[in-house]
């Protein structure tokens, strides 16, 4: 019992490791995203 709990507890901490690096770059993307828009509302709004 001991081998399959150690190794669940590894699969879960790669499986938990994989899915901050995957919200981490859903994040980033979104930033980038909002950023730009906020660069061309910025560009807009000080050319008028």
């Amino acid at each position: 019992m001991t081998n399959l709990e150690t190794g669940l507890r590894k699969d879960m901490e790669a499986l938990g490791n994989k899915l901050i690096i995957r919200l981490t770059l859903a994040m980033l993307g979104v930033f980038g995203v909002v950023g730009t828009i906020l660069g061309f509302v910025l560009r807009a709004v000080l050319m008028k």
